[in-house]
């Protein structure tokens, strides 16, 4: 362990030694929110895109049920693009894993006096605990998944659920804490989009000369958290032969980071006239709006299986069995769609056969049941 290191641990460990006033002793006690009064929620998930997405059902409910909730959260810099411009929020703050300008932040929070906190970090974690217990004081304390530091909590809900359920509704289970249920479809809940990105990404398909009313827009994102949970270009070509082969009508839409643009130029140059690259610079607000108007949606990348499946698109995602994270974190509401490699730590085992099987199998599927856009084009 490097110097600095463990001198954050030290620093960690004195404000834990300090909280033992701060432990909860009596649990599960209901929190009450007047129909018609204001009440004001803090939600702490300083982390990554995806736990943002699946964040989104919990505010929906939380808002239909009680009208005059103001909801503020703390999240990630990262997560600006989807967050900044979205009504859903009374209050926004950014963690910026700074100590002081953290303490700036906290001050501002501490003094807005907000009613209650949910812990969203699925985990034990020093500083969600510490931006709980003092960014709103002696106030009523909801989390998920915390283990040892549940004792600091009123209520505590077990997110992966031994690896059951999804980890949308299993989030959702915290809404107990507020004497409210849900239904299935609250748990759909999309990214905010104001209109003029929306006409923009109507745009970029008239500028790629795609006709949605002619044909089947398959968007294929090859990026991933990493290397090893992407598919090789031959493996990706051979998929797209068999997508084509399948209907003729099929156009592809290449989804790409900058450090994979090369990779996706290589793959069209096979396709030139079925397959496109989608512009580059798009934010991840942009990128959603076209990812919304997509028919169906192949990708490695979790977080963007969670922004498809938000606005209902069919998902053909890739999974390592890393953790078992597959297990709550596949394409929600989708009895197929997830093709699973053998291995932890990369997809290196899954073929094009595999994939389009599994592709075919979920347009079969999307046809008998009729629920989503494209079961009147097949």
């Amino acid at each position: 362990m490097s110097i600095l290191k463990s001198i954050e641990s030290l620093f960690k460990k004195i404000p834990l030694a300090l909280l033992s006033r701060a432990k909860r002793t009596e649990h599960n006690r209901s929190i009450l929110i007047g129909k018609d009064t204001e009440y004001k929620i803090l939600f702490i998930r300083p982390e990554k895109i995806g736990d943002i997405f699946i964040s989104f059902p919990i505010f929906d409910v939380l808002l239909k049920h009680f009208p005059n909730v103001k909801l503020s959260i703390l999240g990630s810099p990262d997560c600006k693009p989807i967050i900044e411009h979205d009504p859903r929020f009374y209050k926004i703050y950014y963690y910026q894993k700074n100590i002081w300008s953290d303490l700036r932040m906290l001050k501002i929070i501490r003094n807005e006096k907000y009613d209650c906190v949910v812990d969203l970090v699925g985990r034990d974690s020093v500083n969600s605990l510490l931006m709980t217990i003092f960014g709103v004081p002696q106030k009523p304390r909801v989390a998920v998944g915390k283990d040892k530091f549940s004792k600091y909590y009123d209520y505590n809900f077990d997110l992966r659920s031994n690896n059951t359920g999804h980890v949308i509704t299993n989030s959702l289970k915290l809404l107990e804490a507020f004497g409210i249920s849900y239904e299935k479809s609250d748990c759909f809940a999309p990214p905010f989009i104001n209109e003029e990105t929306n006409q923009k990404a109507v745009e970029i398909l008239n500028d790629l000369k795609i006709n949605k009313e002619k044909s089947l827009v398959v968007g294929y994102n090859l990026s991933a958290g990493s290397p090893e949970r992407m598919l090789s270009n031959n493996i990706a070509a051979k998929l797209l032969e068999k997508v084509f082969d399948f209907n003729k009508n099929i156009e592809i839409i290449l989804f790409a980071i900058a450090a994979d643009r090369e990779k996706a130029k290589q793959l069209q140059k096979q396709f030139p006239d079925k397959v496109n690259i989608v512009p580059k610079g798009l934010n991840l607000i942009e990128a959603s709006a076209v990812i919304k108007i997509f028919d169906v949606f192949i990708t490695p990348d979790t977080s963007l299986v969670h922004i498809a499946r938000s606005f209902n698109i069919p998902v053909v995602a890739l999974y390592r069995r890393y953790l078992n994270n597959y297990k709550i974190w596949f394409p929600f509401g989708q009895s197929c769609g997830m093709v699973l490699s053998k291995n932890d730590n990369d997809i290196s085992d899954l073929t094009a056969e595999m994939i389009y099987k599994e592709f075919v199998k979920l347009l079969d599927y999307c046809k008998q049941e009729g629920k989503c856009q494209i079961s009147q084009q097949l």
